[in-house]
């Protein structure tokens, strides 16, 4: 508007009206830059302000790793829920807390540190060294330099710093690990019969009346998801090579110039007889081993048949059945002193005895097998499959740019685009937000069907990328809403249910009854399994061994505080397939530490470190906390109000 009047006016007075319009414009527009909500904070900690555009990052990082956790079986509500929200901004306060209390103590992380941190992350290794072009690629491909990645990482260390401060603080007692042992090899002694609650189907009649109120009650329950069909155009390096067919030059070409890849590696085929020891052995056991592995040398290479000695001899039970045989020996599959003697050998050599971590070897070599350049003919499918990726990924690269651009430029179909690039249209079977097949099953295609663009204005999507090679655009065909499921398609399900909950009231019911009678000393347990034809069976005397399916009883019965000494206890629990399970306690016996090894000790105390540490700085981060100047604006988080703090 303001280029047509300029265009058209002439005079002062034209010029004042252009002015007059301007400014309002203008300074409008100053306004809405500092007053949008991309600048606006979105909580405000002891006066340093978390911006919202920060804040709808980490939510979004948030939403990805969750995505990435569940397979991409979750569902849109899920990632858009108020507790996700709520997590993410209380973890950037307690961030921006820590940050605080870091900085003005004045905790400092050293250049070497924070080199040697850098210079050690796997992310920017190459064959194990550090490579500075790998290290600015992958800065620049996240969106970041190395100046604000070296700051992150510097605030990160220092925050480290403190967290150890606090955590390494923590320790734990022999007296406590002693106790946390006997717990966990503690053994119990019991006995159960079920009461199952299939006998007590006869006995139950589902009206009507509940399984309409049921099905009234948890009508959410009972919803079919919404559901859609799309059709799709795929453009990837895999089908563009499946059309390419390689000229014998071409062939020829990537033959001469990856002549080193189609080498046949030098590999030696040895056999060997292992007199085993390990780090704790003592230097007598490794005398004793040394001197049999000597004797059984001299046997070998005195005619003695190596394969018989293996079979005798031998501690590896992975070759010891084979006469020894370790089959074909590449580089870098042994350990360093067996690889050095096997590749120094000649043909038929027998030597020893060789020193590994694994104890005294003796080694036969019993093939040589030297490197070689295999021929063209020997590897022509291999060099034609690289030519059509070559070319395809070539090919791929050309047309990319056309594909997204295609599929932007006439929203309303996918013809011209397919016609265009010489793809196929493709059509999906239905598929819902968390589940589909094919390329449905793809979390990245599944949220472009159930976005706005193309379910609800039903234009395609944009080029979705999958992986590094392959590009799909689809637009939706057919699509179902979220429906609740008819009474009669769920009927079954709910007398089911139903059904199940009444005959484990029966049950317990029952067994609560029994239970009474034991207590009151009415009958004896071996007089109630005979007069009730119940069947007793002993639960295993470890935790740990107790199956899945008896995993509430175990629970009741490791629980419980013991019978007196000289008595039985007895109780009962209901189990998840509705049984209930009658139990008689008649034993508590502590774990016996005499064989617990120091290894199981060591993890013991690591995990009372753990547990402890944890908890002191969760403690440390609640009390500045509560002495924190914390606001939110909830307004800017665009949620209803939430007690994000008291």
């Amino acid at each position: 508007m303001l280029t047509q009047i300029r265009e058209r006016a002439s005079g002062w007075l034209a010029w004042v009206v252009v002015i007059l319009i301007t400014i309002p414009f203008a300074l409008w527009g100053v306004q809405s830059y500092f007053t949008s909500p991309e600048y606006a904070p979105v909580a405000t900690i002891n006066g340093e302000e978390i911006p919202l555009f920060a804040y709808q990052r980490e939510l979004s990082e948030r939403r990805q790793e969750m995505r990435r956790r569940a397979g991409g079986n979750i569902s849109r509500s899920q990632l858009e829920s108020r507790a996700v929200r709520v997590q993410v901004l209380q973890n950037m306060v307690a961030n921006r807390l820590i940050t605080q209390y870091v900085r003005d103590r004045h905790y400092r992380a050293t250049d070497e540190n924070l080199r040697r941190r850098i210079e050690t992350n796997s992310m920017f290794l190459r064959d194990g060294e550090f490579d500075p072009g790998l290290y600015h690629t992958l800065l620049r491909s996240n969106g970041t330099t190395p100046q604000a990645y070296e700051e992150q990482m510097r605030r990160s260390a220092e925050i480290e710093q403190l967290s150890l401060s606090l955590t390494e603080t923590a320790f734990a007692t022999e007296h406590e690990v002693d106790r946390m042992l006997k717990l966990r090899t503690q053994t119990r002694a019991a006995d159960y019969a079920l009461i199952t609650a299939k006998d007590f189907e006869g006995e139950v009649e589902i009206s009507e009346e509940a399984v309409k109120a049921q099905y009234e009650q948890r009508a959410k329950s009972f919803e079919a998801p919404a559901r859609v069909k799309v059709e799709y155009i795929d453009l990837s390096v895999d089908k563009l090579a499946e059309g390419i067919e390689p000229t014998d030059a071409e062939i020829a070409a990537m033959y001469e110039r990856n002549a080193e890849r189609y080498k046949q590696a030098e590999s030696r085929k040895a056999s060997h007889i292992l007199f085993g020891m390990d780090d704790s052995a003592d230097e007598e056991a490794r005398a004793a081993a040394l001197a049999k592995a000597e004797e059984v040398l001299a046997e070998a290479k005195g005619g003695g048949d190596f394969a018989a000695l293996a079979k005798t001899h031998s501690d590896d039970p992975g070759s010891k059945e084979k006469g020894g045989d370790l089959g074909p020996v590449l580089r870098g599959q042994m350990v360093a002193p067996f690889e050095e003697a096997v590749f120094s050998m000649e043909e038929g050599e027998i030597r020893g005895p060789v020193e590994t971590q694994y104890g005294y070897h003796i080694i036969k070599l019993t093939e040589l097998q030297e490197s070689r350049q295999k021929g063209l003919d020997e590897v022509r499918d291999e060099a034609a499959e690289e030519v059509r990726r070559e070319r395809a990924s070539a090919l791929f690269s050309e047309m990319a740019e056309s594909f997204e651009n295609l599929v932007f430029e006439d929203p309303d179909s996918l013809q011209t685009a397919a016609d265009e690039l010489g793809l196929s249209i493709e059509q999906t079977d239905w598929f819902t937000e968390t589940t589909g097949e094919g390329v449905a099953a793809e979390a990245r295609v599944r949220d472009a069907a159930f976005g706005d663009d193309v379910l609800q204005n039903g234009v395609n999507s944009a080029a979705i990328e999958l992986g590094f090679d392959r590009l799909l655009a689809l637009r939706r065909v057919e699509y179902e809403a979220a429906r609740t499921k008819p009474l009669e398609e769920v009927r079954a399900g709910i007398e089911s249910q139903l059904k199940l909950a009444e005959t484990a009231k029966k049950a317990k019911a029952r067994g609560e009854a029994w239970l009474a009678e034991l207590r009151e000393g009415k009958r004896d347990w071996k007089k109630l399994l005979r007069e009730e034809k119940l069947k007793a069976k002993t639960l295993p005397e470890k935790r740990a061994d107790v199956p899945p399916e008896l995993s509430a009883l175990g629970a009741a019965v490791f629980a419980h505080a013991g019978p007196p000494p000289g008595k039985t206890a007895f109780d009962g629990a209901v189990l998840a397939n509705g049984d209930y399970a009658l139990y008689a306690l008649k034993e508590v016996a502590e774990g016996d530490l005499g064989g617990v090894e120091e290894s199981e000790r060591d993890d013991v105390r690591r995990q009372l470190l753990a547990r402890d540490g944890n908890g002191l700085y969760r403690r440390f981060l609640n009390a500045i906390r509560a002495e924190a100047d914390i606001s939110v604006n909830r307004e800017q988080l665009e949620e209803s109000p939430l007690l994000l703090y008291q």
